[in-house]
């Protein structure tokens, strides 16, 4: 049987549910309202911004409102919505935990905001099955990659690979 040096999750769409769409249905009935705010918020460059730690949330739903012109009460509610659209996939969890027993290094990689990844590690407990966790969110261990190939060289010094 080979031996698995490493197992690196993400977190969005894998451990955690991750659908824009759904979020937008969820929050607006109108077709034309979930459109917009698709392109003004999860297709804008601002989003990546978030996801890279370069912009804050707070400063996103500034430029979010200007941009759109909607209440800034209803866009706060949306940023909230997003965050508690993240259901934990519970058949990624009991596999994790089994690889965890089985002592194979596990990792975490994630690009989620500082405040969602927060949320997220007060609201779960399976944290302590990762050997190491690469978040921009984590005041431990800050990285930013502006492309895959600086990502790679990071991970493989990190894991020992490089």
């Amino acid at each position: 049987m080979e031996v698995v040096p490493n197992i690196i999750f993400d977190l969005g769409g894998v451990v955690f549910e991750w659908s824009p769409e759904s979020i937008l249905e969820g929050y607006y009935a109108d077709p034309h309202s979930r459109a917009t705010m698709k392109a003004s918020l999860f297709q804008h460059a601002d989003w990546l911004q978030v996801d890279r730690g370069t912009l804050t949330e707070s400063e996103a739903l500034a430029n979010l409102t200007q941009r759109t012109g909607r209440p800034k009460a209803e866009l706060a509610g949306l940023f909230g919505a997003i965050r508690n659209s993240l259901k934990l996939k519970a058949d990624t969890v009991a596999l994790i935990e089994r690889l965890a027993e089985r002592q194979i290094p596990l990792y975490c990689l994630s690009n989620m905001s500082a405040g969602t990844f927060k949320h997220l590690r007060e609201k779960h407990s399976f944290w302590t099955a990762f050997r190491g966790i690469v978040s921009r969110a984590l005041s431990l261990r800050t990285v930013l990659f502006e492309d895959a190939r600086q990502c790679e060289a990071e991970l493989d010094r990190w894991l020992g690979a490089g």
